[in-house]
């Protein structure tokens, strides 16, 4: 009997450091790495172990649109090839900074990145959408895809010359190929679950975002699906396949303990489950550069942008959401000059805070995460 460990990370959405940013000098339990030193000890204790990273990691933090602004690329990857991740896969937040962007971390990356439903002419856009891995003997196949939405909310100059196949018959192409020569069979989809997964009811719409459950119930052969893109936090078992979700932000990370018969040549899962990064998680010693870079950040966020007459803070969110607001107004204004709207509407996310005085780029994140 052989013991396999698949890890998962998913939605890290460039949140490195035990922060959201709303805040100076916080340390919350979530970041990258804070997670890398969990991951390590997982690694320690399961010599065959795989750690897969199931998209967005590109776009999403302050610290991404402060790198991205910079053109940074070599800081990027010198921080994920530290991680020890064994492959990755797009997510659809990979392209929101063009694709001269992110070609340049994904050459610059010391693992693959797939996504077998993304091509680029008649080749997937990244690697050849199937990583293999062996422990002892046994054969792992990793496949990667990503939701296929993405034409419908990205630039297109940012995607151009790429096509986004369905994920359910690209998988059913590659899984014909794949159970050939594989032992164990690993999904790996940056995408979510469009219906409850004890039910079978739909949860939202049909219209192919997410396919996670379609996948799980069209193909038993599948023996761990990973998945990400809704920011769920899901463990469990479905069919025989385990299933994870692990979050977002780096606050948890998936784990999934498979062994492998190799005198029935089958494959039982002996643990599904997350892992959160703990409250008490001893403080993450950073090197002189990870830390100037951290520092860097945090002033940048503090140079102010704006300035406000008029106070335009939120006291009371509910009436601020009932009424007439400053704040509100302002939202709306913006939306109208740039879109060239008659009308407009908006949404106070988490409450909101408003603006009041000097306006900062942390102020602008505290009302807009």
């Amino acid at each position: 009997m052989t013991e396999i460990c698949i890890l998962e990370i998913s939605d890290v959405h460039g949140y490195w450091y035990p922060t959201d940013y709303r805040k100076r000098h916080q340390d919350m339990p979530m970041g990258l790495f804070q997670l890398q030193s969990l991951l390590n000890q997982e690694k320690a204790n399961h010599p065959h172990t795989l750690l897969v990273d199931n998209g967005d990691f590109i776009q999403g933090s302050p610290l991404c649109y402060y790198l991205a602004r910079m053109k940074d690329y070599q800081t990027f990857t010198d921080i994920y090839n530290r991680i020890g991740i064994d492959v990755g896969v797009l997510g659809n937040h990979e392209f929101n900074y063009g694709l001269n962007y992110l070609e340049n971390i994904i050459n610059g990356l010391n693992y693959p990145v797939l996504s077998a439903n993304i091509l680029k002419g008649n080749q997937p856009f990244t690697g050849d959408g199937v990583a293999w891995f062996e422990f002892e003997g046994v054969s792992v196949a990793v496949i990667g895809l990503t939701t296929s939405n993405i034409p419908i909310w990205e630039k297109p100059e940012y995607i151009e010359g790429l096509t986004f196949n369905d994920a359910v018959k690209t998988l059913e192409e590659r899984l014909s190929k794949v159970t050939k020569q594989a032992d164990v069979i690993v999904v790996s989809y940056h995408g979510g679950f469009e219906k409850d997964l004890q039910t079978g009811e739909a949860t939202e719409a049909l219209t192919g975002e997410n396919v996670g459950y379609e996948l799980l119930t069209q193909f038993p052969e599948i023996d761990v699906l990973l998945t990400g893109h809704q920011h769920r936090r899901i463990a469990t078992t479905m069919n025989g396949t385990a299933v994870i979700q692990p979050g977002a932000k780096g606050s948890t990370y998936g784990k999934v303990i498979l062994d492998y018969h190799s005198e029935t040549e089958k494959v039982s899962i002996r643990q599904t489950t997350l892992v959160d990064v703990p409250e008490s998680m001893p403080e993450v010693i950073l090197s002189q550069e990870d830390m100037a870079l951290k520092h860097k950040v945090e002033d940048w966020l503090e140079e102010r942008i704006a300035y406000v007459e008029t106070p335009m803070i939120v006291n009371d969110p509910f009436e601020s959401r009932r009424s007439p607001h400053p704040f509100t107004n302002l939202l709306n204004l913006i939306q109208m000059d740039l879109s060239g709207a008659e009308i407009s509407c908006t949404a106070l996310f988490d409450s909101g805070n408003g603006f009041e005085g000097d306006v900062t780029m942390r102020d602008v994140i505290a009302n807009y995460p």
